[in-house]
């Protein structure tokens, strides 16, 4: 194993670059490869190992390889969300579960449901909200280097799983919003009883503490070994 000279890296870089890779999954896996097997060759056969290279990982084999690393992400994001979920079921998470169900419900009959309202759904959201944030601020900093290699690249460099998992941190925040003000866009707040107020906010509050935590958790799971 040899080491690669600058003036080889940027040919490496220059060549990776035309392949227009947008996932930083799999921009990383594809520059790392070339490198290992460019690093192993000698010194006389490097510009002929780069054209083999470039046969193998042409623009459409890239494209697939990002799809493909797309659905894949996706997959074991639900799959993780799924185990986390099913773990708040077995003890001793069963005792937490159980306790705080038991006391967000009980602090509905005796907190106003407006007042409900603010606490149960706003303390949350602001949870979920701060989660995005971590995500993507630690994501801008992990692709830093990597953006910095390929600064040449026209086309902007993500994490897939940083995507997914940003997704999946927004739409519960525009489902609130919805349950928020739809109804008094519509003018429907004078007809809904106070007690339906009361259980929709606490069936919403269980479900999006429960929901930010098993994020949070796939989140750090995650983080080990992904850009995020």
């Amino acid at each position: 194993m040899r080491t690669l000279s600058l003036e080889e890296i940027d040919l490496i870089k220059k060549s990776i670059i035309r392949k227009n890779i947008t996932s930083a999954e799999i921009l990383s896996e594809v520059y790392d490869h070339y490198l290992t097997h460019l690093e192993n060759l000698p010194e006389d056969d490097f510009k002929y190992g780069l054209n083999e290279l470039d046969e193998k990982f042409t623009y459409n084999f890239c494209k697939k390889l990002q799809r493909d690393q797309k659905n894949s992400n996706r997959r074991e994001i639900k799959t993780l969300q799924k185990e986390v979920f099913k773990s708040y079921f077995t003890w001793p998470r069963f005792a937490f579960t159980l306790f705080f169900i038991a006391s967000i419900s009980y602090l509905g009959t005796l907190i106003p449901f407006k007042t409900q309202v603010i606490l149960f759904i706003m303390i949350p959201l602001i949870f979920i909200v701060g989660l995005n944030f971590v995500v993507m601020f630690r994501t801008r900093i992990k692709l830093k280097p990597l953006k910095n290699d390929f600064s040449g690249q026209s086309y902007k460099i993500n994490s897939l799983t940083s995507e997914y998992l940003t997704l999946q941190l927004h739409w519960p925040i525009t489902l609130t919003n919805i349950f928020l003000h739809v109804p008094r866009i519509l003018g429907l707040t004078d007809f809904i009883p106070e007690y339906l107020y009361s259980f929709l906010s606490v069936a919403t509050c269980i479900f999006l503490v429960f929901y930010g935590l098993i994020l949070f958790e796939v989140f750090k799971i995650k983080s080990k070994t992904a850009f995020l």
